[in-house]
């Protein structure tokens, strides 16, 4: 996950290794504007074919503005050829999504929505119309277990910051998670 408002350190190298990636607009940290978030699309242009979405403005919190702003904004991207993420936000009812207009769901919000049935609504409603589901702020290997049905990735700060901090908690959790799968083969 990159963001307009920050650079990670070997960002460009990841992109030229071909990694698999997303944008997010960065409006959450006050520092987005229009003409930043636009040098960042034709910048990062050459890099659109790994691209998994690229989220418009969003609003924390406030699924109505988010829609809003999505519809402002969601034309410029497309342009240029990327993938469209939408943002979820609390209150976010699954018919509302713009369904039809993007390819990435990223379950964003606050943590209560990320974490609860709200969240696992969109999800599985996304992975019934064949979209890629993103997890925004996922830290640890129970946040991953709770998403595990319906993530096709995550995203965290102490995945980027520390890596080596919750190695022991993801690891648990992805063997949680394959065990689960495993049982459920042996049902079919």
């Amino acid at each position: 996950m990159f963001n307009i408002a920050r650079r990670t350190k070997g960002q460009i190298e990841a992109l030229q290794a071909g990694c698999l990636w997303m944008l997010d607009n960065g409006n959450y940290t006050g520092k987005w504007t229009f003409d930043l978030w636009q040098a960042e699309l034709y910048l990062l242009r050459e890099f659109v074919p790994t691209c998994l979405g690229v989220i418009p403005p969003d609003k924390v919190g406030d699924w109505e503005e988010t829609l809003n702003l999505f519809w402002r904004y969601n034309q410029l991207p497309s342009n240029l050829g990327y993938k469209i993420a939408y943002a979820t936000q609390d209150g976010q009812p699954v018919d509302h999504v713009p369904w039809h207009h993007i390819d990435t769901l990223f379950i964003g919000g606050t943590n209560e929505h990320k974490r609860g049935l709200e969240a696992e609504r969109l999800g599985l409603a996304a992975k019934d119309q064949g979209k890629w589901v993103h997890i925004g702020r996922v830290n640890s290997g129970s946040a991953m277990i709770q998403h595990w049905s319906y993530a096709d990735s995550y995203d965290g700060t102490t995945f980027s910051r520390h890596p080596t901090q919750q190695v022991d908690s993801i690891r648990h959790g992805l063997k949680i998670v394959n065990t689960i799968e495993a049982q459920q083969r042996k049902l079919l």
